[in-house]
């Protein structure tokens, strides 16, 4: 997968079935789905799928079980990644200064004892 080759919403949705659920047919995926999509589409987004690497399937009589290729933790990755990349242009301390800064988001002293934690492993490791 190429750095700029992350997953559409609707493939991540996708994934987070699969991940779910193990092994899924066509149908079960798109009867789980968020609104309305045709089968062809969905068909299509698990050929894209196959062919970005995330998914594989196997055949069972005349349908195909899909499953996951990847783990979970590559596609969580993947998606950050493209979060970042799309609403920050790449920059961590934009993304993290949002965080702090947001009125809704409501941190912890846990939650900030483990951010300064990972913060200072990351400053010895470099």
């Amino acid at each position: 997968m190429s750095g700029r080759e992350y997953l559409s919403k609707r493939e991540q949705e996708i994934m987070e079935l699969i991940y779910r659920h193990g092994r899924m047919t066509a149908a079960e995926i798109q009867a789980q789905l968020t609104g309305e999509l045709a089968n062809s589409s969905v068909r299509t987004l698990l050929t894209i799928l196959e062919k970005k690497g995330w998914l594989l399937h196997d055949e069972a009589g005349v349908k195909y079980v899909y499953y996951a290729a990847r783990p979970h933790d590559e596609a969580a990755k993947s998606a950050f990644r493209g979060l970042l990349n799309t609403f920050y242009n790449g920059s961590l301390g934009s993304l993290v200064a949002t965080l702090v800064n947001d009125r809704e988001v409501k941190l912890t002293q846990q939650d900030i004892a483990e951010i300064k934690e990972l913060i200072s492993k990351a400053e010895v490791e470099k």
